[in-house]
Parts: structure tokens; C-alpha cells; sequence
């Protein structure tokens, strides 16, 4: 959203754009040999931390990669998207594995549940759409990604709940 409100903030566009490049720049110059991108950095000095960063973390930097690069038709910024894309194409799709890295871990023991989160499934979607016209394989995976999200849909209005609702998503989905 930010790089949209420079549209409706024109007195402060040009800061707005100078961010997003500088952010845009941050996520690449940090992004590792395998594609990913690391969710947490050391706040003195923007070093990330050491534990290794999880396949849906990367789906928020690679959205707004895509998205920059897009917009602001940078290079740098294409090819760490399509770098983050395929990371998570080879990674956190054939392991299912979209958990939001700020939550805890369910409480599983045998380690069967596997917790996915919408919102970095969702961004991980949205990153491959914005690469696809550009590039094939991201359709793909964007499609793919899609199918998962859309087999978490709820689509039946609780009962208890007076409004109809029409379904929707959940949080996360824990089975």
C-alpha cells in the first residue's frame, strides 16, 4: 500500500518513492544465495538475525519486490522477486509450509500439524501474479498458490454469528 498512496499523497510522492527504493534495495541486499529473505533483523544494525529465515517469511518482501518492480520498472528489484518466488515454488509449496514466523509453533508434538497462515500464503500469491505477465513460471506458481488459498476458504456462515457473511477466510488454518 505504500507504494499506491504516493498517488494520493502528492506533496510527499517523491519521499514515498524514495522509501520504497531504499526498501526495495534493503530486501535484495539482504536476500540469500537460496532466494529467501530473513523476517527478522538486529535493530541497531540491520543485520538479520541468525536463525534461518522461513519459506513464508519471504512472501512479504517478495510481494512488495514484485510489486516495485512493476511500478518503478526496476531490474534489481524483478530479479530478487522472481528469485523469492521460486524459493518459495521450491520450498514452502511442496512443503506446505506457510506459517507465520512472529507466531509460535502448534503444540504438536508428533509434529502431523502443519499450520498454515493466510496472509503469508496470500502475499506469496500475490507476489507470483505480479511477476506472471512478464514470466510463465510465476503464473504457475501463482495458480498453485491460489489452490491452496482457496482450499482454505470458509464458505459457510456460522451459525451463532446474525450476519451473512458469505464465508471468508480464517487466521490460519492449524490441521
Amino acid at each position: 500500500h505504500l507504494i499506491e498512496l504516493a498517488a494520493h499523497q502528492p506533496e510527499h510522492a517523491s519521499a514515498i518513492r524514495g522509501a520504497c527504493a531504499e526498501l526495495a534495495r534493503f530486501f535484495a541486499d539482504n536476500q540469500t544465495a537460496d532466494g529467501s529473505i530473513p523476517a527478522w533483523f538486529d535493530g541497531d544494525y540491520l543485520r538479520p538475525l541468525a536463525e534461518p529465515p522461513g519459506a513464508a517469511a519471504t512472501a512479504g518482501p517478495a510481494a512488495f519486490l514484485a510489486r516495485w518492480s512493476t511500478f518503478a520498472t526496476d531490474a534489481n528489484a524483478h530479479r530478487a522477486a522472481e528469485r523469492a518466488v521460486r524459493h518459495i515454488a521450491e520450498v514452502a509449496l511442496p512443503a506446505r509450509d506457510f506459517a507465520d514466523p512472529s507466531q509460535p509453533p502448534p503444540g504438536d508434538p508428533s509434529g502431523r500439524l502443519v499450520r498454515t497462515d493466510l496472509l503469508p500464503l496470500a502475499l506469496a500469491a500475490i507476489a507470483a501474479l505480479e511477476l506472471s505477465p512478464q514470466d510463465g513460471e510465476s503464473r504457475d506458481v501463482a495458480l498453485h498458490l491460489l489452490d491452496e488459498l482457496g482450499g482454505l476458504q470458509q464458505v459457510w456462515d456460522p451459525p451463532w454469528f446474525g450476519a451473512r457473511t458469505f464465508g471468508g477466510f480464517g487466521r490460519s488454518n492449524a490441521c
